[in-house]
């Protein structure tokens, strides 16, 4: 979302920048979990790196002998089932965070609360970052659940407040009440 794109839609600039803080604001978490991420991937492939130059080393050292061969062995099987662990880790994070993303962008009021009605086993990662199996559940939660998502009409019916220094300038006479100003100096001629 580009300022232009709100200026399209008519609004000021000031709205403009609430909207940006805003929109900032959602994406802010989705960077930390990037980060967070390439960060552990990068942790990952130096474990890889040094894990493979160890058993260099050992297969060097080895020989022919049996029992180093074996450990050998054991030390390659457990890299590639850390290797396959860690990939699967990866794809669901980067599952997780594509899900989230899609319940942003179809606008979910609070995720956490959408998020136990989503079937995960049945929406998937494809190799060019789309999801499989997220757009059915979702519209069918907008139906069953519309309480749960924002409305393109929700911003028209939100109430506007102006705040003036004699109090809620759209609220009459206050019901016959004093205001705070006729208190006051009601009180103060009382003492005198």
């Amino acid at each position: 979302m580009e300022r232009k794109d709100l200026e399209a839609l008519g609004l000021d600039d000031k709205a403009q920048t609430e909207v940006m803080k805003l929109y900032n604001a959602g994406l802010e978490p989705v960077k930390q979990e990037l980060t967070s991420t390439k960060s552990e991937l990068e942790t990952t492939k130096e474990q890889v790196t040094s894990r493979d130059e160890q058993i260099k080393t050992l297969g060097a050292q080895a020989g022919n002998s049996e029992k180093l061969n074996k450990q050998i062995s054991a030390l390659q099987q457990t890299i590639k089932d850390k290797d396959t662990e860690s990939a699967a880790k990866l794809t669901q994070l980067q599952t997780d965070n594509a899900v989230q993303l899609a319940l942003r962008d179809a606008g979910v009021r609070d995720a956490k609360a959408v998020l136990p009605f989503i079937d995960m086993d049945t929406v998937k990662l494809g190799d060019d970052g789309s999801l499989t199996g997220i757009k059915e559940q979702v519209e069918g939660l907008q139906k069953s659940h519309d309480y749960l998502f924002t409305k393109a009409d929700d911003g028209d019916k939100a109430p506007k407040v102006t705040i003036t220094s004699k109090g809620n300038p759209a609220g009459g006479d206050g019901g016959g009440e004093q205001t705070m100003t006729e208190r006051i100096a009601a009180r103060m001629t009382q003492t005198e």
